[in-house]
């Protein structure tokens, strides 16, 4: 081996030089992504807790009072890849976008449109007359015995149809 010229202190020089500009190339794969937007409808009003959701990676964020919403990605699962985020909420139509992560921040906005047939999405839980109430979040409506007597019906199910307003018997 011929010996530099030049000395091992350029070497060293040469070596920390290029340390230093590798550097800032790794830590900002190491960054998160932050994702912020906000949700709004048609029309004035904002959509108080739609959720705004990348699935394939199992994060989600609520929007607020104003529609804004933070979504952080971990910066273990920011490759660079493209993703598909969508914005949801009861009665509204979802809308989703593909968006590619990268380290940072980025914007996404939704607009919602209503939808009223996605009401539909909205499952009601009953209870009988001897079963606790306490354990369910709600109560909709009460349909006694004497009420099912009173109509003749084929099956208990033709029973309870129209008996509870807004309920879809099946």
């Amino acid at each position: 081996m011929v010996p530099s010229p030049y000395g091992s202190r350029l070497w060293r020089a040469v070596s920390c030089s290029a340390l230093l500009l590798a550097a800032p190339i790794s830590l900002a794969h190491a960054q998160s992504a932050v994702i912020n937007g906000t949700v709004t409808q048609q029309g004035t009003t904002t959509p108080i807790g739609a959720t705004v959701a990348i699935q394939s990676l199992g994060l989600s964020a609520t929007a607020n009072e104003q529609g804004r919403y933070t979504l952080t990605v971990p910066a273990e699962l920011v490759r660079g890849q493209n993703v598909l985020i969508t914005a949801r909420f009861i009665g509204y139509e979802p809308i989703t976008r593909t968006i590619t992560l990268s380290a940072g921040a980025q914007l996404a906005n939704f607009e919602l449109k209503s939808d009223p047939f996605r009401l539909s999405e909205v499952v009601v839980s009953g209870t009988t007359d001897g079963q606790q109430r306490a354990k369910l979040p709600f109560s909709v409506a009460t349909v006694s015995a004497e009420q099912l007597r009173e109509v003749p019906a084929a099956s208990p199910v033709a029973a309870l149809a129209g008996k509870v307003s807004g309920a879809r018997v099946a």
